[in-house]
């Protein structure tokens, strides 16, 4: 890929950063921070596109929705946080008989992305670090999690227990 198609999915994006910002606003950011942090996201898919070449072929708004609702959901592209799975995926814009093939991004929230989203909702309120059982010859055969629920009068732990049937 030349530098122009690198930098095109960028310059793409940076396009619709006023966007990215006001949702960033919405979020609870400052207005002087999201600024930064849109600049920050918009540089983490860029260095994505250099390990994943397939980034610099998707579809344009595919990448534009892609990154707006990673901002809307108050998540992050940052690799280090592992708060979501980057990933394109082929659809066919034609039909079966004259096909028209293209690439599309799709961004979806990780484990720890969806305590992230139920924590910020309220849904959840902590959890504690999964219990992972495993067999003697060290295969996963189930687990234990557990979970701070929003209740009345107080708050009350759950737990959740699966098997390899869940795996």
């Amino acid at each position: 890929m030349s530098q122009t198609t690198e930098n095109q999915l960028v310059a793409n994006l940076k396009r619709e950063v006023t966007q990215i910002e006001a949702l960033m606003q919405m979020n609870g950011r400052r207005p002087e921070e999201v600024k930064a942090l849109a600049q920050q996201e918009i540089g983490y898919l860029e260095a994505l596109s250099i390990t994943n070449q397939t980034l610099k072929k998707c579809e344009p708004v595919s990448v534009f929705l892609a990154v707006k609702a990673v901002v809307r959901q108050n998540l992050t592209l940052d690799p280090y946080c592992g708060l979501v799975y980057v990933k394109t995926r082929n659809f066919n814009a034609g039909t079966p008989q004259a096909p028209d093939w293209k690439v599309v991004l799709e961004i979806q929230p990780t484990a720890n992305g969806l305590l992230s989203i139920n924590k910020q909702c309220g849904t959840i309120l902590d959890y504690k670090r999964p219990e992972v059982f495993k067999d003697a010859s060290g295969r996963v055969i189930g687990g234990k999690f557990e979970i701070l629920k929003p209740s009345v009068p107080e708050p009350r732990w759950e737990t959740y227990t699966f098997d390899e049937d869940d795996i």
